[in-house]
């Protein structure tokens, strides 16, 4: 059941100092840098089963112009999975996170079920701050894929689980059943709280967020699709995130995936 509403509500406006679109993989651990000096804040940008034909598709309808098409720089990262030739989320979603390709299903994991470091875990590392945003649950494979370790992406409970062990600054979606309702009877909402999460269950609450640590679990399971009437919730929970993730002034690392968006 969907647990947010339309609201008409000014947003928080903010500047960035940068904002950079890039595939990282665990091989570039090096400070990145560019003509102003080292790269601080990095926003990886996720449209679900989204390809070149999509993109090409999208800039035939609307004649080229696209922001994505203005990107100065464009490159390719290969992502198919260890053992398959059709990659599915999991795989996908850990190539990027951790720079290792894996078997389908799996999260966060090496194809051996070795434990890999995710990027949320990276920049936690460095003392940076990192998030992420979806349209999906949280927990699912996608967002997951930058946060957790499992065997298997539908073990959903067990990779919330995660959430409290990695601990994300903010993280924005659906999935709130796999926290509160969950097949064991624990509802992880008083760790969460304990841990110093500021909940959010609507819109209005999540748009008045202005906190240090933020979990925002705006449905029981996926939010719905743009034809189903999800306007433009998507852009207001990353201004939000980012708002949120630019306290750390060493810098950040947020993932933003659009599931769900045709």
């Amino acid at each position: 059941m969907m647990r947010v509403f339309k609201a008409s509500v000014k947003l928080k406006i903010f500047g960035l100092m940068i904002i950079i679109l890039l595939f990282l993989s665990a091989c570039a651990t090096r400070l990145v840098t560019d003509a102003h000096g080292p790269v601080r804040n990095v926003i990886l940008i996720i449209g679900d089963g989204m390809g070149l034909s999509h993109i090409y598709g999208a800039m035939s309808v609307y004649n080229g112009e696209l922001n994505i098409a203005k990107a100065k720089h464009i490159g390719f990262s290969k992502t198919h999975s260890f053992d398959n030739y059709n990659t599915d989320s999991g795989a996908g979603g850990t190539a990027i996170s951790t720079g290792v390709k894996t078997r389908n299903g799996m999260i966060g994991m090496s194809p051996d079920s070795l434990n890999l470091m995710t990027m949320i875990e990276r920049v936690h590392a460095k003392g940076l701050a990192g998030g992420v945003v979806s349209t999906s649950a949280v927990t699912h494979a996608t967002p997951a894929s930058f946060l957790a370790h499992n065997k298997n992406r539908y073990n959903y409970e067990e990779l919330a689980l995660d959430f409290l062990k990695t601990q994300p600054e903010v993280f924005i979606g659906g999935g709130l059943d796999n926290f509160a309702n969950r097949r064991d009877g624990v509802s992880l909402i008083p760790e969460l709280e304990k841990s110093g999460y500021h909940i959010v269950y609507t819109v209005e609450d999540l748009l008045e967020a202005d906190v240090n640590k933020l979990a925002g679990l705006l449905a029981d399971e996926h939010l719905p699709k743009i034809s189903e009437g999800r306007g433009d919730l998507l852009a207001y929970s990353s201004i939000i995130a980012l708002q949120t993730l630019s306290k750390n002034k060493k810098g950040f690392f947020l993932m933003i995936e659009g599931l769900g968006i045709t």
